[in-house]
Order: structure tokens, then sequence, then C-alpha cells
């Protein structure tokens, strides 16, 4: 966010974060979580069932596995999950998408090029205007 606010870019976009863990993800607790990370970012979470209908939409992958040595604490359990970024054009049709192993500068210019053109690599080197 801060390479497209230094772009005058941010505003253009509106970042979501959906919590996979709804049992232990409250919204307050994803409000507070979202905090160490940048003020614009909206956090979503809601029932197991939806959030499961949204994984499965968006093709999120994600496993709960019990931790505790012989006891059966509910919450006490660990969830793998994939680690996916997804930017979604005007019309909520899937623009791009971005794995872990994605540097964040990659994915800042990726994005600028959609939002301004005239500041992508091919408006800079052949006046391309898109």
């Amino acid at each position: 966010m801060k390479f497209l606010e230094e772009k005058g870019a941010a505003h253009l976009i509106q970042p979501l974060f959906i919590s996979v863990d709804p049992l232990r993800d409250s919204v307050k607790g994803t409000r507070d979580y979202l905090k160490d990370f940048h003020p614009s970012i909206i956090g979503l979470t809601g029932t197991p069932e939806q959030v499961e209908r949204v994984c499965k939409a968006y093709r999120v992958y994600f496993s709960k596995a019990n931790v505790a040595d012989g006891e059966n604490k509910d919450d006490d359990y660990l969830l793998d999950h994939s680690i996916i970024l997804y930017f979604m054009d005007p019309q909520g049709e899937l623009a791009e998408y971005f794995g872990q192993s994605v540097e964040t500068d990659r994915i800042s210019q990726k994005i600028l090029n959609r939002l301004k053109p005239e500041e992508s690599l091919l408006s800079k080197i052949f006046g391309y205007k898109g």
C-alpha cells in the first residue's frame, strides 16, 4: 500500500482480508490483527459455512489439525492454508493473483500497471497508453 500511496494510486483500490478461521477470528480480533498492516484493509469473517463457500469459490486450501497431546480442546489446533493475494477488477472479476513467493515490489508494480497504465514499463519505454 505504501508504494501505491507514493504513486497516488492507493485510493483506487480497497484491500480486503478474509479470515479462514471464523471459529477463532472474531470481527474485533480480525480488526485488531489488521491494525498491524494498513489502516485501509477491511477484515471479513463469517460463519464456517460462509467461509467454506468463499474458500471454495476462490480455490483457497485450508486444513485444521489438532495439536493437543491427548486433550480435546476445540480451540487447540493449527490451521494450514494457502496464502494468496487476489487482485479483482472493478466488475469483481479476477484480474491477477499472487502467491506467497511473489515479491512485494513485483505485486505493487503489477497492480499499479493495471490501475494507472501510464505508469507501466511499456508506457515508459514505448509511450504505450493502455
